[in-house]
C-alpha cells in the first residue's frame, strides 16, 4: 500500500523533531502567541507562509504533539486547492474531510499517554523548552512549496524529543526509536531501519518519524 501525501509530508514534519531536521530555511511569517496549533499562510504563488504556534516558554510533549499536527493539518486545508492531483488520492482520502478529523487522525497515531510514559521511563528525552521554540519557529511556504517539501524547522526541534532506543532495541512506539528512519516494528517490538519494504498501517495510523520514506 503506497503511503499517503499526508504521511510523507508529517514524516517531514515530525522527523525535524525527532532527529536530524531539514536545513532551517527560515520564512518570513513569524509565529504568533501560545495556545494550540500552528497558523499557517500562504496561498498559492508567491509569498510567505505563517508560522507556528506556541509562544516562548515550555509546552508539554502532548501539548507539542498536539500543536504540530494541529499546524499541519490546518495549512493542509488552507491549501487545498493546490493538493498535487497525481498522488494517487484526493485530499479528502489522505486529510479527511475537516480541519478536525485530521487533528484527530494524527492523535490516534502520536498516543500521547505512552509518549509521556515513554519519556518518564527514560526512553525517549523531551525538552519542553525546545519543543516551545519549535513551534514558534516552525514556518509554512506558499502552498506549491508546501506540498513539495513541507514545513521550514528551527535547530530547536532538533532536541526537542529524542528517542533513546537504538535499531535492535526493544520499544514501543516509534518515538522511542533513536534513528529518524527507523521504527518500531508491531511484529518484534524492535527498533527497525525502514528499507521502504514497510506498508502504510490499516489508515488512519500515522508513520511520522522519518523522511520520505514512501
Amino acid at each position: 500500500m503506497t503511503m499517503h501525501l499526508r504521511t510523507i509530508l508529517l514524516l517531514s514534519l515530525l522527523g525535524a523533531c525527532v532527529g536530524a531536521p531539514p536545513e532551517s530555511t527560515g520564512g518570513n511569517g513569524g509565529g504568533g502567541g501560545g495556545g494550540g496549533g500552528g497558523g499557517g499562510g500562504g496561498g498559492e504563488g508567491s509569498g510567505s507562509g505563517g508560522g507556528g504556534g506556541g509562544g516562548g516558554g515550555s509546552v508539554t510533549a502532548t501539548q507539542f504533539l498536539a500543536q504540530i499536527n494541529q499546524g499541519f493539518c490546518t495549512q493542509a486545508f488552507m491549501c487545498q486547492s493546490s493538493f498535487p492531483t497525481d498522488q494517487g488520492v484526493t485530499f479528502a482520502e489522505a486529510f479527511g474531510a475537516s480541519v478536525s478529523e485530521c487533528v484527530s487522525d494524527g492523535e490516534q497515531y502520536d498516543m500521547p499517554a505512552q509518549v509521556e510514559a515513554a519519556i518518564t521511563a527514560g526512553r525517549i528525552r523531551f525538552n519542553g523548552n525546545d519543543a516551545a521554540a519549535c513551534l514558534a519557529g516552525m514556518t509554512f511556504p506558499a502552498c506549491t512549496q508546501f506540498w513539495a517539501d513541507g514545513p521550514s524547522f528551527p535547530a530547536a526541534c532538533d532536541t526537542a524529543l529524542v528517542g533513546t532506543i537504538a535499531d535492535g532495541g526493544t520499544c514501543a512506539i516509534d518515538y522511542e526509536c533513536s534513528n529518524g528512519q527507523s521504527y518500531c516494528d508491531p511484529t518484534t517490538n524492535k527498533c527497525t531501519v525502514d528499507t521502504g519494504a514497510r506498508t502504510a498501517p490499516a489508515y488512519e495510523e500515522w508513520v511520522l518519524r522519518s523522511v520520505l520514506r514512501d
